[in-house]
């Protein structure tokens, strides 16, 4: 796993200036993908209150999500020059063996 929230000494005063175009379209896609992953949570929710377990596809959507929103605070904050993609990849967090 990539560490977003690792110190960093050396900061480019050109990214301070990019960082502001490049977030614009990045905050529509969170938007959506916010909007999105709330309807998985929710169904995930009532999957796991009826059903007694969790339901893989839905959770690695909001784990993607939760990947997702880490790494465009971490380049929003200031906190690391590397930008994030502008749109969202899919993230393997726990590996499972497959049987």
């Amino acid at each position: 796993m990539k560490e977003y929230l690792k110190y960093q000494r050396k900061a480019s005063r050109i990214e301070l200036f990019i960082r502001i175009i490049y977030l614009i379209p990045i905050l529509l896609i969170i938007h959506v993908y916010t909007i999105l992953a709330g309807i998985c949570h929710l169904i995930q929710w009532f999957i796991v209150l009826i059903f007694g377990f969790r339901n893989k596809y839905l959770s690695k959507f909001v784990q993607g999500y939760v990947k997702y929103i880490i790494s465009v605070l971490a380049y929003s904050h200031n906190l690391s020059d590397e930008r994030p993609k502008i749109l969202p990849k899919p993230y393997r967090i726990f590996f499972e063996k497959e049987e």
